[in-house]
């Protein structure tokens, strides 16, 4: 009788332990695992272009100063750009109405302006529906790579998004591990 006392006891607490550990994971994991950024790290193609990248002049793919991987997108100017900005984007990802949360990891280096992103939002037939302006990438010019999150909310008409890394002043910026997924609601 004592053996299946314990034996209940034991699986009981178990299972109180393990749905517990299930529900502060849930809790704190509130966004669809599906990235929604094709080559994230900037690891696939050849030149400063990959395959789903763009970027204009002054921007590069960097071998040296990456997060992980091994590149990272670079964009450098020894010159006061005001405009227009210097930019990678990445057009045509699928999306629907809610909210999203980028995540990214960036590095600067004798910034002058915080680099910052944009997304515009996009019906069917390309016409923009919408945009994001999360604020600007605080400029830590220390050498470290840092972590940027942001939540914003996509229209119900939008289809697809493009996304900008951009940059204005003078400085270098390095952009990694980009992460954009649904919430959960």
């Amino acid at each position: 009788m004592k053996k299946v006392i314990s034996t209940v006891g034991i699986i009981g607490v178990s299972v109180f332990l393990l749905s517990s550990i299930s529900c502060s994971l849930n809790a704190e994991e509130n966004v669809v695992s599906k990235n929604i950024v094709s080559d994230p790290g900037f690891e696939q193609g050849d030149g400063i272009n990959t395959e789903t990248w763009k970027g204009d002049t002054g921007c590069r793919r960097d071998t040296v100063n990456k997060h992980s991987g091994k590149y990272s997108a670079e964009i450098t100017s020894d010159t006061q750009i005001e405009k227009p900005d210097i930019r990678w984007w990445q057009s045509g990802m699928p999306i629907n109405e809610g909210k999203y949360e980028i995540s990214l990891w960036y590095m600067t280096k004798e910034m002058t302006k915080d680099p910052f992103i944009t997304f515009y939002f996009k019906d069917e037939g390309g016409k923009e529906v919408g945009r994001a302006d999360p604020p600007g990438l605080p400029r830590e010019n220390d050498g470290k790579w840092h972590e940027f999150k942001y939540t914003f909310s996509v229209p119900s008409s939008a289809k697809t998004t493009e996304l900008l890394l951009r940059f204005v002043g003078k400085g270098t910026v390095w952009f990694d591990d980009i992460s954009l997924q649904k919430k959960v609601e």
